[in-house]
């Protein structure tokens, strides 16, 4: 079977979707157990090429006994086909004899009046060894449905922030442009009302991001009070009857290089770690960001000061709250730090500073002529609009390949290229790689409304001179453009060796 009749209509849009998912997925024959389609990270995870695990059937993920046996695992089938949506922990095993544990979530569909049998599959070998005691066969009830339930919301949390992205971009563009010709009292007021109301929006969708996917992490300069004031409630909401929460100091003017949900998940992260900490579970927490200056970071701490003077224990250093947060502090440059007090129990994580950050963004601003590329007709005029209001011409069209014909023709005619990622026709990806064949200088500026850019074809992100976040204002998109015009020229080639 094809891969076009696999996917059914919009076969590149789906293309995209199903080679660029992080968790292994494959499309079976539900008689047979045969496999009629796997994705790349279904090839990853089991040790298989494509050919190879086109000619897999059942028996090659089951092992030799209960409860992981090929009679267990029709038994799931058969779930699946007259029950609905399953959802269990099963022990497979690799190419290459190495068995390890996955959650597997198996679905029937129909497609062209035959049923199809869809298995989407996610290593947690990890979790399991790591975190589990080592005579349980299954994880704890509760935590397999929060798996779930966090799978679930993520998926659906990334469909719909795509589609508010998308929609939100005109909104935003078209009432800044409106709000700066505005010579009327009432008419300036309802317009702030709306980019007031189209913020908020924004900051929406991009909570809605971070569900999708935690561990992405888009960092700019930032003022961390209203990052921290956002989650506030729910770090409270998060946190045990008997334990409060305060913060204390000025926090109004802290400033580090990092992403709104990274400063989400550091802030909840310690204080359920602190929290744990704390005798009966029972004190207060005390939350500060202390910074000398900017250009040094700033560290975020908690506090643990238990009741009637008890001594803060020792907090959980194997449970995956600390192990999340630990990666994290890392990814930033840092770590988490545990402080044992006469007072209490200190948890801090040091942010960086604007000591790079200030340098890239006084670069001097270029002029140049842009290409743009996308499906959607709002957007495409709108970013026409506001880059030639900038100084820029601007050649924008709603179609990849025409986008492609015409920089074929006259590729010396353009300084800058800007995508959208997905499209009918080809792909963002695609694109930029044909681009930068015929000219390796040009940068190749990615706008999505959800792109999870860890999760883009290795092969093609040194295309990208950078990344701009659906919905964008003119502003951010204007600055982008500029900062990949400063960008020294370099090749492929030039890139790889860096």
């Amino acid at each position: 079977m094809s891969t076009s009749s696999v996917m059914g209509y919009a076969p590149d849009l789906y293309r995209i979707i199903f080679d660029t998912l992080d968790d292994g997925v494959s499309i079976h024959d539900p008689n047979s157990g045969s496999v009629l389609d796997v994705n790349p990270a279904m090839m990853r995870m089991f040790g298989y090429d494509r050919e190879e695990a086109l000619g897999l059937t059942v028996e090659q993920f089951c092992l030799e006994s209960e409860p992981f046996s090929r009679a267990d695992a029709l038994a799931w089938i058969s779930k699946a086909l007259t029950m609905g949506p399953q959802c269990f922990e099963w022990r497979t095993r690799d190419k290459n004899g190495r068995d390890f544990w996955v959650e597997v979530r198996l679905n029937s569909f129909s497609l062209a009046g035959q049923t199809r049998l869809l298995a989407i599959v996610r290593d947690i070998d990890a979790l399991k060894t790591s975190e589990l005691p080592a005579a349980g066969p299954t994880c704890p009830e509760g935590d397999l449905h929060g798996l779930q339930r966090k799978a679930g919301v993520g998926v659906l949390a990334g469909a719909i922030a795509h589609g508010l992205n998308n929609s939100l971009t005109p909104i935003l563009g078209y009432a800044s442009e409106a709000r700066s010709m505005a010579s009327d009292p009432a008419m300036a007021f309802c317009l702030d009302e709306t980019l007031k109301a189209c913020g908020k929006a924004k900051d929406l969708v991009s909570s809605l991001l971070t569900l999708s996917r935690p561990n992405e992490s888009r960092r700019e300069a930032m003022h961390l009070w209203p990052a921290l004031e956002s989650c506030l409630q729910a770090a409270r909401a998060l946190l045990p009857p008997g334990v409060s929460l305060d913060v204390q100091g000025d926090a109004s003017q802290a400033m580090a290089v990092v992403s709104t949900g990274e400063v989400h998940e550091i802030i909840l992260s310690l204080c359920a770690i602190a929290a744990q900490a704390l005798p009966g579970k029972r004190g207060n927490l005390a939350l500060r960001l202390v910074q000398a200056f900017p250009a040094s970071g700033c560290r975020v701490s908690v506090l643990a000061v238990a009741r009637n003077g008890e001594a803060a224990g020792e907090p959980d250093m194997r449970g995956s709250v600390m192990a999340s947060v630990q990666s994290l502090a890392k990814s930033l440059g840092g770590s988490l730090a545990l402080s044992p007090r006469a007072d209490g129990l200190e948890l801090s994580v040091l942010l960086p500073g604007l000591a790079g950050h200030a340098q890239a963004e006084s670069r001097p601003s270029h002029r140049g002529h842009i290409l743009f590329i996308d499906d959607d007709a709002a957007i495409t005029k709108l970013v026409c609009k506001q880059l030639s209001s900038a100084g820029y011409i601007v050649t924008a069209v709603s179609d990849s390949d025409e986008g492609l014909r015409r920089f074929s023709h006259t590729p010396s005619e353009f300084d800058c290229v800007v995508t959208d990622l997905l499209m009918p026709g080809l792909s963002g990806q695609t694109l930029a790689l044909r681009i930068r064949e015929l000219r390796p200088d040009v940068p190749v500026l990615l706008c999505s409304g959800n792109c999870d850019l860890g999760k883009l074809d290795a092969s093609s992100t040194h295309c990208f001179a950078g990344f701009i976040p659906k919905p964008f204002c003119k502003r951010e998109l204007t600055q982008a453009v500029s900062m990949a015009l400063a960008q020294p020229a370099t090749s492929p080639d030039e890139r790889d060796k860096e």
